[in-house]
């Protein structure tokens, strides 16, 4: 059987986009229709009418490492994940809305405070985000427990600005996930609020790792060195693509799986994220893992973020390349940049082209435009 699909384009304005997506969760989870919320650039894409009746939303991912997939997730999925995030905080609470609200992140915490009935406050966000606002919004939410979920660069900033760090302070749990959190950031964040790092995607209905440690049902291997997840928490697949539904999630005799393309390994009992499988970038015969460069550059003073990747080479096959975003007032020097990766790896794994900007591209879940970083050193280095 089908039911309706109803595209929810929401409002640029983020106040009437979280009343439009509670009012649509509310009416998925009751069953007879499920939703689409888009917003920006994917406020186009094309839907068909209808989907599977036990499909409650339809969420298209950021496509950040590629082209956007269409990802249900059924009524059973979101409860499995709302259920399990509310056993590893302790219990149901208030949210504060810092992601866009059409991406899995944000989308979720609006989901949980429909199915709990819990408070929700949002930032404005048409400006991007800023500590001042952050503060201003977490002074209006009212709730005996207090939760918020960010990414990294959020979590940067907000722990450079003393008011923001106070807020922080006041919060029962700071989810931490849609990229990597760097030691320096994590211990500064750390002494202040109780931080949880989490990993998931879309297809897992968002975070369902805390901290290395899987939420309630789900189950995690490395098969290969991949890291699989599965559980109630999985999506039914991708919406119109049985073949990249086929590709990327599996049956066995021990249930239904998820093949990340993440690179992982347990260290005592706790999942570890060690990069993607794709992205070890081979110059020359020697293999350079992007993560290790990306913590020495990290580990400079005046660096928020590094994207660290390799881009075809003539001589090389490959050349690494980074992508470095530096802190507000910093003066960072490419060169010292790259001299540090040499002393601390070797020349191999220090970049061929450094590149350090105070005003990176970034997707509207905050993390940056890897495709469109990709493409600018690739045109650069073809008018070399």
């Amino acid at each position: 059987m089908h039911i309706p699909l109803k595209k929810i384009v929401l409002s640029d304005d983020r106040g009437t986009a979280l009343e439009e997506l509670r009012y649509g969760i509310d009416a998925a989870l009751s069953g007879g229709v499920a939703i689409a919320p888009v917003s920006g650039a994917n406020a186009d894409v094309s839907l068909p009418d209808s989907v599977s009746d036990d499909i409650a939303v339809v969420i298209t991912t950021s496509g950040s490492t590629g082209r956007p997939k269409k990802t249900m997730l059924s009524r059973n999925s979101l409860r499995a994940s709302a259920a399990g995030v509310r056993r590893a905080l302790g219990g149901p609470g208030g949210w504060l809305l810092t992601l866009p609200p059409s991406y899995v992140a944000g989308f979720q915490v609006v989901a949980r405070s429909v199915l709990f009935d819990s408070p929700v406050v949002c930032l404005d966000g048409s400006a991007g985000f800023t500590t001042g606002e952050f503060v201003d919004a977490s002074r209006k939410l009212h709730a005996s427990r207090r939760y918020v979920s960010v990414v990294p660069t959020q979590l940067r900033r907000m722990v450079a600005d003393p008011a923001a760090r106070d807020e922080l302070s006041r919060f029962d749990a700071v989810l931490v996930g849609g990229a990597r959190l760097d030691p320096a950031t994590a211990d500064q964040a750390r002494p202040v609020a109780t931080i949880r790092t989490t990993y998931g995607m879309t297809e897992t209905c968002g975070g369902c790792v805390y901290d290395g440690i899987a939420l309630d049902g789900v189950r995690m291997r490395i098969v290969g060195g991949e890291v699989h997840l599965g559980g109630p928490v999985l999506a039914d697949g991708y919406l119109d693509d049985d073949r990249l539904t086929a590709a990327a999630f599996y049956e066995d005799s021990s249930g239904r799986w998820y093949r990340t393309a993440d690179r992982g390994r347990f260290e005592n009992g706790r999942l570890e994220i060690e990069g993607r499988l794709d992205d070890v970038i081979n110059t020359g015969g020697v293999k350079v893992p992007p993560r290790a460069v990306d913590e020495c550059i990290e580990s400079c003073s005046g660096v928020e973020e590094s994207l660290t990747f390799g881009i075809p080479d003539d001589e090389w096959g490959e050349a690494v390349v980074s992508y470095v975003c530096a802190r507000p007032g910093s003066a960072l020097d490419a060169e010292r940049l790259r001299g540090v990766v040499r002393e601390r790896l070797d020349r191999y794994s220090a970049p061929r082209s450094v590149l350090v900007s105070d005003d990176p591209p970034r997707l509207p879940n905050g993390k940056l435009d890897r495709m469109r970083i990709h493409e600018f050193f690739v045109r650069r280095k073809e008018r070399c």
